[in-house]
C-alpha cells in the first residue's frame, strides 16, 4: 500500500518560517514575497491596519437592506503557508 503525501495552503503568516515536527512541516510558500507585498495596497487596509468590506445582505423578515460592518469572511488574505504531512494517507484511508 503506498503512503501519500498530504499538503494544504493555509493562513497568512507574514514573515518567513520552516516548522518540522515529526511527519508534519509548516513552511513558507515560493509566492511569499508576491503575496506579502500585495497586502499593503488592497483597499480594506487604512494606515497600516487591516478591515473587513461593509458587505449588504437582505433581510427575509423585515425585506429591508442591512448594512453589516464586516463580510462573510472576516479577512481574506493570501495564503503565504503549507502544511505538509509526509507519511499520511490518502483522502480515503487509501
Amino acid at each position: 500500500m503506498a503512503v501519500s503525501r498530504i499538503e494544504k495552503a493555509f493562513g497568512f503568516y507574514p514573515q518567513r518560517l520552516v516548522i518540522d515536527i515529526g511527519a508534519v512541516r509548516i513552511c513558507t510558500l515560493p509566492d511569499f514575497e508576491v503575496s506579502i507585498n500585495s497586502v499593503p495596497s488592497r483597499e480594506e487596509v487604512h494606515e497600516g491596519w487591516i478591515y473587513t468590506r461593509v458587505e449588504q445582505s437582505y433581510e427575509l423578515y423585515s425585506r429591508e437592506i442591512c448594512v453589516r460592518p464586516y463580510g462573510t469572511r472576516v479577512f481574506g488574505l493570501p495564503k503565504t503557508n503549507r502544511l505538509k504531512h509526509s507519511s499520511a494517507r490518502g483522502e480515503r484511508g487509501h
